[in-house]
């Protein structure tokens, strides 16, 4: 009669094969873990501002194209974006903005620039939600009111007024403000770019300031915020503000990033 091991020829064999895929769950399961953790940190101002170098070569040619289908020089404009000199421009309005209370994007304050006072609605919410908030500020009510059930908006303290450094769309002089900190490849601030210009197309003493938040895990936020700078500085606000529309337009096309 044979013994067990000649019953088992292979069981070392099988048992080595089990334990190597055993360890190799183990490995995947792990690193699925690892992902979810990494995932759940809240990201901090630091972590925000990603590097030129983190930003793949072939968005300053996308942008540059971009550029000159607004009317801009394309020579002039990849020589302001290759220069980096508006990395600190755009690093510094984004610190602004989380130094106010601005978290995440879109960041949107309504701002009375008679005085002072800002409110925070953070997110792309619906056009009646800054309808509702504008009228209660001008009647006195704060903090205003942004839905039916409500909740208010959040006031800040230490928001930055409106200045020649702003590119402004609309009266100059009206009594409001909405200053909207955004990233140009952020979903949820495409979404709302459309509410935005209704709301001061709607209301001719709200004015718009786009102001610079790019966040470091969109791979062409950072270099798209420099590309909207270097426009208003070869064409004003007006290139700018096509610029900006230009650039949600392209987000819209993952193809073209």
């Amino acid at each position: 009669m044979n013994d067990k091991r000649d019953v088992f020829p292979f069981a070392p064999i099988v048992q080595l094969a089990i334990v190597a895929v055993l360890a190799g769950v183990s490995f995947y399961a792990g690193s699925l873990w690892k992902g979810k953790d990494a995932e759940s940190v809240p990201e901090t101002v630091a972590e925000a501002v990603p590097t030129q170098a983190a930003v793949p070569t072939e968005a300053t040619t996308s942008l540059s194209d971009l550029a000159v289908s607004i009317g801009l020089n394309k020579e002039a404009f990849q020589a302001c974006l290759n220069s980096g000199e508006m990395t600190e421009a755009v690093k510094k309005e984004m610190a602004e903005g989380s130094a106010a209370g601005v978290s995440g994007t879109p960041g949107n304050i309504i701002y009375d620039n008679t005085t002072g006072r800002a409110f925070l609605i953070s997110g792309a919410y619906p056009l009646a939600t800054f309808t509702t908030a504008l009228a209660d500020i001008k009647n006195g009510v704060y903090p205003p009111k942004i839905d039916a059930q409500g909740n208010a908006a959040e006031e800040l303290t230490g928001v930055k007024a409106i200045s020649d450094t702003d590119y402004v769309k609309g009266d100059k002089k009206a009594r409001f403000t909405l200053i909207e900190y955004s990233d140009y490849e952020c979903p949820f601030c495409q979404r709302f770019h459309p509410t935005a210009a209704s709301f001061t197309q709607e209301n001719s003493d709200v004015s718009w300031v786009f102001r610079q938040y790019p966040l470091n895990f969109h791979a062409t936020a950072q270099k798209s915020a420099e590309a909207a700078e270097c426009a208003g500085k070869l064409g004003g606000a007006d290139a700018f503000w096509k610029y900006t529309d230009a650039r949600y337009a392209l987000s819209a096309n993952p193809s073209l990033n």
